[in-house]
Order: C-alpha cells, then structure tokens, then sequence
C-alpha cells in the first residue's frame, strides 16, 4: 500500500491531467484476489480467516473497472481526483471465502487466524517457497475495510456494478 500511495503522489505531482482509481478487490478473469482464494478451497479443507474474517471488501467485477477507466476519459473526465470505487456489495472477508466456496459447492472449515499469525507465516513462506499462497505486501489488505460508498461508481461513471454474489451465483468463478 505504501508503493500505491508513493505512485498516486507521483501522479498528483507531475504536473499532468490526472484521474486516480482506486478500486476495491477485483473479480472476473484474471483478478488475482478471488482467483488465489478459489485456488485454495480447492485443495484445502480448512481456510484461514484472516484477522478474524471480518475485514470489509467492495469487490468490483473487472469489467466494471474497465468501464470506469474508459468514464476517466475525454471531456467528461473527473480530472484531479482519485475515486474509491467499489462493486454493488460489501462482504466481509469470511462472506467472500463463504461464496467462493458456494460457487465451488466444496464446504470448508473456516478457522481464525490472527493477522499477527498469518505475518510470521507469510515471512516464512515468502522465504522458502517459489510462489507463496501468503505474503506480507497481500497481509495488507487485512488491516483496514476495503470499501467505499455503495453509489461510488453509479455517482461518478453512471452505471451500476455486478454484484459479486449474482455474478457468482450466475456465472461461476472463470468469467
């Protein structure tokens, strides 16, 4: 977060038209967030609540960001601001593992894993694994909401997003 942060000041300083986005997590084909978690409901039987699973998430629909990359364009661009954007729906972290997991119809064990916990692991696996399942840049997610007014895009770009759980619900986890 603190690399984002240093970026967006870049921008702000560079002396150009800017339009920041910053969007919650993402999902759809190739969002990484939903695609990591999707991965290890599959192999494991036991999922880690991490922080207690009760961090807030706005997940927006990829598309959806594209869409509103394509609003930050033009003669109607919101210039010289940075917008949180975020999906029709505000999920805690076990709400998401919950639908993952409904979308996969696999039932897990969700147990709590304190944040502190999860760093010393995640210092572990960045140090001996190729392709760690947890590191600490992705812990920190975990320490604050993750969301955003629910009329952010709809007020700004003139759309409403997908819903994570109908997007879910109705098309599965590759699209």
């Amino acid at each position: 977060m603190a690399t984002r942060w240093g970026m967006e000041e870049a921008v702000r300083q560079g002396g150009i038209p800017y339009v920041i986005l910053q969007p919650s997590v993402l999902f759809g084909a190739g969002a990484p967030f939903v695609s990591a978690l999707a991965g290890l409901a599959r192999r494991f039987p036991v999922l880690p609540l991490l922080g207690g699973g009760q961090v807030q998430f706005q997940p927006l629909w990829i598309e959806d960001l594209v869409t509103c990359i394509q609003g930050s364009l033009g003669d109607h661009a919101p210039l010289g601001k940075a917008l949180a954007i975020g999906g029709a729906e505000q999920l805690t972290f076990r709400e998401v593992l919950d639908e993952i997991c409904a979308a996969l119809r696999v039932q897990r064990v969700m147990v709590p894993l304190p944040l502190a916990v999860a760093r010393v692991q995640a210092t572990v696996m960045t140090a001996v694994l190729p392709r760690p399942p947890l590191t600490p840049a992705a812990l920190e997610l975990f320490t604050f909401d993750n969301s955003t007014d629910l009329d952010s895009v709809e007020r700004t770009f003139g759309f409403t997003p997908r819903g994570f759980r109908e997007h879910l619900r109705k098309q599965g986890l590759e699209s």
